[in-house]
């Protein structure tokens, strides 16, 4: 990592089909400012403005150096598109990152969100100073599903894999309760 890497700041944000979570970080790793709102599902539109109006809430003089964008989904990082998000199908097929750097006037970066989660506790977080990191993310309790329910399903890979809970799905192990994300590291 450079000196002038470890001196800039950076907007980061982890865009989820709840929430959108974003902060302003120093090139060290320091958190200095965040945000935390619902987000936009008002269509594709309503959804840029809101990452728009993250980005100049964070950095609003427009000193960082390039925004990273966390997505629930596939992405083709040669194009800077979201190729499937299964939370927000409105980003399917769009090239979110060139549109973004448009509006933000900087360069724009996607990555699936597990895999951004997985690099930060790597770089700065419980798998620091380990030769092997794996982060293991837990959304919700995984339930179980019928053979049949699960041919009627679209799944996709890096994703959320199992549908929603029905009256009759087996209660979730105390295991996979447990927390939104565990972390494993090892020497």
């Amino acid at each position: 990592m450079s000196i002038e890497s470890l001196s800039a700041s950076y907007v980061a944000l982890d865009v989820g089909g709840t929430f959108l979570k974003g902060a302003r970080v120093e090139g060290a790793g320091r958190i200095v400012q965040g945000l935390h709102e619902p987000i936009a599902k008002d269509g594709l539109d309503a959804l840029l403005a809101q990452l728009e109006r993250a980005v100049k809430t964070l950095d609003p003089a427009a000193e960082a150096a390039a925004v990273g964008i966390g997505i629930p989904g596939i992405v083709a990082h040669g194009r800077s598109q979201v190729l499937a998000c299964a939370n927000l199908p409105t980003l399917d097929g769009f090239s979110l990152g060139m549109e973004m750097a448009h509006r933000t006037g900087r360069p724009c970066f996607l990555e699936n969100d597990a895999n951004a989660a997985a690099l930060a506790e790597a770089w700065i977080g419980a798998g620091r100073q380990r030769r092997i990191a794996i982060l293991v993310p837990v959304v919700r309790p995984l339930r179980s599903i019928s053979a049949a329910g699960w041919a009627r399903r679209k799944f996709i890979a890096g994703t959320r894999l199992w549908p929603p809970a029905r009256k009759r799905a087996a209660p979730p192990s105390r295991a996979l309760r447990a927390s939104a994300s565990s972390i494993v590291a090892g020497r």
